[in-house]
C-alpha cells in the first residue's frame, strides 16, 4: 500500500514528466540528427508518424510539468501520452509487418498501402530550408527500407563510413546480430510508456478514492 502512495506522490513532481519529455525528444533528436542527417537514412511516412507521436508524448509531459498537482494538466499529460503511444504502436506494427514481408522476399506493392507509397512525399515543415532542423517531417524513403542511402560523390569521414557499413543491412539495435529492428524497438518503447503511465494513473486514482492509511 505504501508503495502505491509513493507512486501517486511521484507524479506530483515535475521530474517524472520532464523525464518522459526528455526521453522522447532524445529519440527524435537521435533519429533526425544521427540517422537521417549523419548516416543518410531516409525516413518513410510511418517513420514520420512515429516521430510526430513521440513529440506529442513529449508535449504531454511538458504540459503536465507546468503544474503536476493540477488535475487538468495532469490528465492532459496522461491523455496525450497514452493516446500518442497507442498511435505509435499502430504505426510501428504496420512498419514492422512491411519490413518482415520485404525480408521474406514477399512481393508487396507499397503504393497500395495507406501512408506508405514507394516514393513518399510529405512535408509538414512550415519553416524554410534554412531553419535549424529542415526536413524534420519530410518523408523521403520507402517503408521497410532503412539502410543508409548516401548521395553520390559524398565524402564520408572514417567514422561515418564505419557507421554506414555497420547499418548497411538496416536499422537494428544490435546491427551485427540484426537484433531489434527500429519498429520493434519503438513498439517496446511505446508499450513501456503506456504501462508506466497506466500504473501511475491507477495509483493516483486509488489514493484519491481510498482513505489514507497509516503504516
Amino acid at each position: 500500500m505504501n508503495f502505491i502512495y509513493k507512486i501517486s506522490k511521484l507524479q506530483d513532481r515535475r521530474f517524472i514528466w520532464i523525464l518522459m519529455s526528455v526521453i522522447m525528444l532524445s529519440f527524435v533528436a537521435i533519429a533526425y540528427g544521427f540517422f537521417q542527417k549523419y548516416l543518410y537514412m531516409q525516413p518513410c511516412k510511418q517513420c514520420i508518424f512515429i516521430r510526430i507521436s513521440m513529440l506529442i508524448i513529449a508535449l504531454g509531459g511538458i504540459i503536465a510539468a507546468i503544474k503536476p498537482t493540477d488535475i487538468f494538466l495532469k490528465f492532459c499529460g496522461y491523455i496525450l501520452g497514452i493516446g500518442a503511444s497507442i498511435a505509435g504502436i499502430i504505426f510501428s506494427t504496420k512498419l514492422n509487418t512491411i519490413k518482415e514481408m520485404i525480408q521474406n522476399n514477399k512481393e508487396i506493392d507499397l503504393s497500395n498501402i495507406s501512408g506508405c507509397a514507394v516514393s513518399p512525399a510529405i512535408n509538414l515543415n512550415t519553416t524554410s530550408q534554412s531553419s535549424i532542423m529542415p526536413n524534420l517531417f519530410d518523408a523521403t524513403g520507402g517503408c521497410g527500407y532503412d539502410s543508409p542511402v548516401v548521395p553520390p560523390d559524398t565524402a564520408l569521414s572514417d567514422l561515418q563510413n564505419y557507421f554506414v557499413n555497420l547499418y548497411s543491412d538496416g536499422w537494428y539495435l544490435v546491427p551485427s546480430a540484426k537484433f531489434g529492428s527500429m519498429a520493434s524497438c519503438t513498439t517496446f518503447a511505446y508499450s513501456l510508456t503506456i504501462f508506466l503511465l497506466c500504473v501511475m494513473l491507477i495509483c493516483y486514482i486509488y489514493t484519491k478514492f481510498k482513505p489514507k492509511m497509516k503504516f
